[in-house]
């Protein structure tokens, strides 16, 4: 005789795993990846394009549950790889997965994978970068992107890239997790250069653990004046031009009168 705590747990178990109970499975969770980058490609208006890269550490079908962290983001869209969102229990893709508060993003390869491919999935972040928050003293904007790790997967090299709008300059690197360690290492974990007319600047941290962590801090400056002050000075110029014009010409040939001859009746 079965007791009653027995069903009830078997029952829960057929709950929990469908596959199981039918007989199907499937694909196996993956838990390391060769390499992760997010770049965020950001506006002046504070929104942001996400591009997240995941070079795959494992052949064969996976499910890829991957660190994301933003609410609010929308668009997604696998640009290259063989992947696709997962279907949720209404049967519709859904590309954000979350678990115990964390927000995940959700991915599942194909049959033909294999190790070192790369799948890159891309989304809208209406909310990025808050820059007059951001801004500080003397004109000084300052700009931190922190990642955490939050989930089960080993990566082995990650990195983080930011890239600014095109009026804006990156000054300095104000702080970095890694932080750069002459002793240890006579290069940065970071590099600072340009992309498309825009400054970029991009962490490197290898390995990240489970819980690793990256940030990346950045001082930027708006370099470009807008385009009314631009015109307002040349409106400027052409009125002082046109209303002086006279001054600068030279006076013709005999026109002048001598100051010690006068005029006659």
């Amino acid at each position: 005789m079965v007791r009653p705590p027995v069903i009830a747990l078997l029952a829960g178990l057929c709950l929990a795993s469908p596959g199981a109970a039918s007989g199907e499975t499937g694909p196996a969770a993956a838990d390391t990846l060769a390499g992760l980058e997010h770049r965020y490609l950001i506006e002046a208006d504070g929104s942001a394009t996400l591009v997240v890269t995941a070079v795959l550490g494992a052949a064969g079908a996976a499910d890829l549950l991957l660190p994301f962290g933003h609410a609010g983001a929308d668009g997604f869209v696998v640009v290259r790889g063989d992947a696709a969102f997962p279907a949720d229990a209404g049967g519709a893709p859904t590309a954000v997965r979350v678990a115990a508060g964390r927000r995940l993003l959700a991915l599942r390869t194909g049959d033909a994978a294999a190790a070192g491919d790369t799948v890159t999935v891309r989304c809208r972040l209406a909310r990025c970068v808050d820059w007059p928050q951001a801004r500080g003293p003397f004109g000084a904007y300052d700009l931190t992107r922190t990642f955490v790790n939050d989930s089960g997967l080993a990566i082995g090299v990650f990195r983080l890239v930011l890239t600014l709008p095109p009026e804006y300059r990156i000054k300095r690197v104000t702080g970095t997790e890694p932080s750069f360690k002459p002793q240890d290492s006579p290069e940065p974990p970071y590099a600072v250069g340009q992309r498309d007319g825009r400054d970029t600047a991009a962490l490197t941290a290898a390995p990240l653990r489970p819980g690793g962590r990256a940030r990346l801090g950045l001082a930027a400056e708006r370099s470009r004046r807008g385009a009314v002050p631009l015109v307002a000075g040349l409106l400027l110029a052409a009125a002082y031009l046109v209303f002086f014009r006279n001054l600068t010409k030279p006076a013709p040939p005999g026109s002048a009168k001598s100051p010690h001859k006068e005029d006659r009746a």
